[in-house]
């Protein structure tokens, strides 16, 4: 298989391909045995990190969680750090 991205993973790619594999794997820990889920876990890890699509996709993933808006914390001090004040009508 040629791969149309090669460069490596950043560190933020390697957190959101971790957390997307052990999403999958959680659902089975319950039935598959340890080897089951080592063997699983291998394959999804080279499955995500060397199909194209997929690649992409962790990729996209990562890079929309940098950019994502804190949206933590109290409303009322996002309010305030809106350039309007939270007041509609204001600019």
């Amino acid at each position: 298989m040629t791969y149309d991205d090669e460069r490596p993973l950043t560190p933020e790619e390697e957190v959101v391909l971790q957390r997307v594999l052990e999403r999958g794997l959680d659902k089975l820990k319950a039935v598959a045995t340890p080897e089951m889920l080592r063997i699983m876990r291998e394959v999804g890890d080279d499955g995500l990190r060397t199909h194209p699509l997929m690649r992409r996709l962790v990729r996209r993933v990562a890079a929309a969680k940098q950019k994502a808006p804190d949206v933590s914390g109290d409303p009322a001090e996002q309010r305030e750090r809106e350039p309007s004040g939270g007041k509609k009508g204001d600019a």
